[in-house]
Order: structure tokens, then C-alpha cells, then sequence
């Protein structure tokens, strides 16, 4: 049995469970979820249902996520699965699926994250003050904006005082609300002002575009992956595509691998799953040195409000592996004992992976590879196809992935916590994200950490 990606064969449903093979043959008569833990072969479970479906009606197919690089792969895959539906299945991301959509139709959109940045700062810059007090990072109002405001499709102050804010740890009163509402106008005003758009707006402008005019070609299914981190617009849209027609849309996550500080309910978006919802609970990917260092997370969070089952409920299958931490008393000694693990490790460089928490620490990495002349590329630029090159990229990018050897660098420093509030939010972001990290390493795993860092 397996979990992953890497380990598909051609063909053959004989990788799959009793359990496994059930959900890819089974009936649906309208939307329905795919959740588990880590490792349990979700994404294994929705190619193999996607080839199934394939080979019993016509049409295209739509394997979409939230990140890039998991489309890539996943494509690799389904080649080598099933290559006489692959030409009808396009694998994409809900951004770049939303942007080609316009473009298609002849509208410029004006999709820029660097002006949308640009656009944030100006904003925070004048209308910042009143909430400094209780974040004082920028960066958690503009996740408010992201993920709460715009995520939720809010169109008036109103709306935005009677939302729940599900997972938001940090608490806001109604004047807390206007001041946010304020800044989130501010925004508005200097995305227009600079003729730019946001990754909600794409969002957004391809759902009113389907709402339009429909497809020429509907999708005959849609696998939504990583479902967990798609905000509420997002999964509208998804809605939109792979409707409530049997058999027509499957969404697949875990709660416990979420990165994003606000989940949203099905429910909300109009996708009806009731008795629809299905559990993996037998971890085929990690072994058991490996697991026992993930177990040790607390993690667990909902998706579509089912409590996630923890990874210590799990069934382990793979005995053995080997997991190393490493405590440093500098930075300098931390990065030569991660160049010596490295060079020592059991397992070739075309399986490892080194994963970071920040796009900063992924370049650092990179070039300390380098300079030991260790092969090493972007993760961001790994589709799948071997390359014998250690892969360095955020633990986010290496969503859905997994690798024989994990490497963790700097794994030991505990989040950051906001300042003046949000703290215990940060944290248990951070605890979920270092879950997938520590998931995505098969065999062998090693953790660094400096004291003090």
C-alpha cells in the first residue's frame, strides 16, 4: 500500500486498500469529502477516482489546489496512472484557473501581488494606527483582509460585524471592526488607484464571469485538493464548476495540515455533503521514527467543521526509519551540521528535501548548498520529474508532496508571537505548519535548531 504521489504505478488499483478502493468506486449523488491525516492517501484515493470516472464518461476533468506546485506533480502522476484520459485533464491552482478564465474572455484584470502589496502598505501607512495597539504586525490585518473581509465575499461593514471569524483567536469589538473596515476601504482605494487587483478579485470577477455566461465545455468532474486552505470565494467558485450533479465535485483535506489562519464551511459556500463524508484513518507514508516525532504535535483543527482525526489515532503501517534532531548553540554551527547531514545521509540528494518556514530562510538554504556543492533547485520549480538535486523551497510549496528524506532546518525556533495580541493564533498556525513539514519526510527526518534562535 502507499500514500504518496512518488509511489503511483501505472495502471493498477492493487496500491489501494479495501477502504481506498471503496471510495474510489463509490456512487455520490452529489458533492462529496475526502479527509484524513497526513500520509492516509487522500490525494492517491482522488487521481485513482479521477481515472475511474474517467474511463465511465465523457468530458473534461479538473484536478484544481490552492498552491502551484502540487498541480505539477499530480500531472506527472496521472500520466503515468492513467495516459489515455490524461489530454482531458487540466491540473491548475484557483488563481491561475481564475486569471486564464478572463484572459480567455478578453478581460484585463490587472493581476499584480506586487501592487497589491504596494497597495496594503500605503494603506496600513494611513489608516494602521487604531489597530496597532492590539496587532502590531501588519501582516495580521492583511490576512483579516485576505482570508476574513475579502475571503468571505464581505460586501458591507454589517456583514463583517455579525461574521464569526472562525479561528481567528484574536478578538474584535465592534470599534476594533470599524477601524478594520477602515483600513480594508483604504486598501480598496489604492488597489484602484494603482488599476491592480488582488488574488480575491480574480477569484471573485471568474465567479461572476461563470454567473454570466457558463462554460462551452463543462468540467464532468472536479477534484478539489488541499481543500482545507481554499477560502470561502474559492470554494464558490469550485461550487460553480463542479456543481451538486452526482459524482461531479470531491473535495479533499485535512484540518490539521491547514496553513491559513481561517477555514471555511462547505455549508457557507452551498455545497451539500450530508452523508457524503468520508475518513481515512491508516497512515501508509511515514514510518514509525518518523511518526513518533510528528505524533508529538498537538494539531488537530477541523475541516468543514469535522474534528480531524489526530495523527496519534492513526494506524502506522511502515516500521523503522530514522529521525535526528540536531541543537546548535550558533547559526554557523547549525548550517554545517545540516551541510554534514546532508552529505552523510543514507538516502540520495533526488529524494531529499529541505524545507523552511519563510521564502528568506529557502533562499539561505539554497546557498549554503551551494557553496558546499551540494545539487540543489527551487522547490518552486520542482514539476515532478526526477531531478537528482536536493529540493529546497517553504514547507507550504511541499503541500501534498512527500520525499524519502526530510530535512528541517531551524525547526526549533518557536513562532514569533504578535505583538499587543494574536499570539496563540501565530502559534497554532505555526504547530499546524510544522506538521506538514515533518509529514512530508518518508524514511528519514532531521530537525535543526539553534539555542536561543
Amino acid at each position: 500500500m502507499s500514500a504518496g504521489l512518488a509511489a503511483i504505478g501505472p495502471g493498477s488499483l492493487s496500491q489501494l486498500d479495501p477502504h481506498q478502493l471503496s471510495l474510489v468506486r463509490r456512487e455520490y449523488q452529489g458533492p462529496a469529502r475526502i479527509s484524513g491525516p497526513a500520509g492516509t492517501g487522500k490525494t492517491l484515493v482522488a487521481l485513482h477516482r479521477m481515472a475511474w470516472l474517467a474511463e465511465r464518461r465523457p468530458g473534461r476533468l479538473l484536478y484544481m489546489t490552492f498552491v502551484r506546485n502540487l498541480p505539477r506533480v499530480a500531472s506527472v502522476v496521472y500520466r503515468r496512472l492513467a495516459p489515455q484520459s490524461a489530454p482531458r485533464v487540466e491540473f491548475t491552482d484557483v488563481h491561475t484557473w481564475a486569471s486564464d478564465l478572463l484572459l480567455r474572455r478578453g478581460i484585463r484584470h490587472g493581476g499584480d501581488h506586487g501592487a497589491a502589496q504596494a497597495a496594503f502598505t500605503l494603506a496600513w501607512q494611513r489608516a494602521g494606527d487604531p489597530l496597532r495597539t492590539l496587532a502590531a504586525e501588519s501582516q495580521y490585518w492583511r490576512e483579516e483582509i485576505d482570508h476574513v473581509i475579502k475571503g468571505c465575499g464581505l460586501a458591507t461593514f454589517d456583514q463583517y460585524l455579525a461574521l464569526p471569524r472562525h479561528g481567528r483567536r484574536l478578538r474584535l469589538d465592534r470599534s476594533a471592526r470599524a477601524a478594520m473596515w477602515e483600513l480594508y476601504l483604504e486598501y480598496e482605494r489604492r488597489l484602484r488607484a494603482a488599476g491592480a487587483v488582488d488574488h480575491n478579485d480574480l477569484v471573485l470577477m471568474a465567479t461572476a464571469e461563470l454567473v454570466r455566461a457558463g462554460l462551452d465545455q463543462p468540467y464532468a468532474v472536479v477534484v478539489v485538493d488541499e481543500a482545507q486552505d481554499v477560502n470561502l470565494i474559492g470554494l464558490r467558485l469550485l461550487h460553480a464548476l463542479g456543481g451538486d450533479r452526482p459524482n461531479g465535485l470531491l473535495l479533499v483535506g485535512d484540518g490539521q495540515q491547514a496553513v491559513y489562519p481561517m477555514g471555511s464551511r462547505l455549508a457557507d459556500a452551498g455545497i451539500p455533503i450530508q452523508g457524503r463524508g468520508e475518513i481515512l484513518r491508516v497512515n501508509y507514508r511515514n514510518s514509525q521514527e518518523v511518526l513518533a516525532v510528528a505524533r508529538e504535535l498537538d494539531a488537530v483543527n477541523d475541516f468543514d467543521g469535522v474534528t480531524a482525526v489526530p495523527l496519534r489515532e492513526v494506524e502506522a503501517t511502515l516500521p523503522g526509519g530514522a529521525a535526528r534532531h540536531y541543537i546548535a548553540t550558533t547559526a554557523e554551527d547549525h548550517d554545517v551540521e545540516l551541510v554534514t547531514a546532508l552529505q552523510t545521509c543514507p538516502v540520495g540528494p533526488g529524494d531529499i528535501a529541505v524545507l523552511t518556514r519563510t521564502t528568506e530562510a529557502a533562499s539561505h538554504y539554497r546557498s549554503v548548498l551551494h557553496a558546499a556543492q551540494i545539487p540543489a533547485i527551487n522547490l518552486a520549480d520542482y514539476a515532478g520529474h526526477r531531478v537528482d538535486a536536493v529540493k529546497v523551497g517553504t514547507i507550504r510549496r511541499a503541500k501534498g508532496l512527500e520525499f524519502r528524506a526530510v530535512f528541517l532546518p531551524g525547526h526549533g525556533r518557536p513562532g514569533r508571537a504578535l505583538a499587543g495580541g494574536g499570539g496563540q493564533e501565530r502559534r497554532e498556525v505555526g504547530v499546524r505548519e510544522a506538521l506538514v513539514g515533518l509529514t512530508r519526510a518518508r524514511d528519514y527526518l532531521w530537525t535543526g535548531s539553534v539555542i536561543g534562535g
